[in-house]
Formats: structure tokens, sequence, C-alpha cells
């Protein structure tokens, strides 16, 4: 399970190295947003296996869905915030 967090840290590394490589500033509103998300991805996957666990598995579903759902669209709503935003002077 621990797996889980490596990936995450590994994405969050790989995603500061692109925002230096590409010279885009962020802002602390823009990286609340990409927290949000994370926690969200980990509220599902843990509402998934926990559900899982406990052999109910529409609620996994339906808890997958829901914190799903909340996660892509955060995700989302932030990489066309922070693509959009201008490179530093």
């Amino acid at each position: 399970m621990y797996f889980i967090g490596l990936a995450v840290g590994a994405v969050f590394a790989l995603a500061i190295y692109w925002l230096i490589k590409q010279n885009k500033q962020i802002t602390w509103w823009q990286w609340l947003i990409a927290i949000l998300a994370t926690l969200a991805l980990f509220a599902a996957v843990q509402h998934f296996y926990g559900s899982l666990a406990e052999n109910d598995t529409k609620a996994a579903w339906v808890g997958m869905g829901i914190f799903g759902v909340i996660a892509v669209i955060l995700g989302v709503v932030d990489w066309r915030l922070i693509a959009g935003n201008k490179e530093k002077a």
C-alpha cells in the first residue's frame, strides 16, 4: 500500500520538474487545488479498498465514483489553470 505514496511523490516531483523546465509560475491557490485533488484521490482509493474489505462492493464503487469524479474535476481544472499561466519574467 505504501507504493501509492511513492507514486504520488514521484508524480509531484515530476510535476515540479516540468514546471521549472517550462518556467511556469504557480500561485498558492493552484497548489491548494492540486493538494485537494490529491486528497480526493486518496479518499477514493481508501474508501474503495475499505469497503471491499468489508464485502460491500456497491458502497465501494459509489464512493470511488464520487471521490474519483471530484479528484478528476479538480485535477483537470488545476491543470488548465497552470497550463494557461504566463511564464516567469
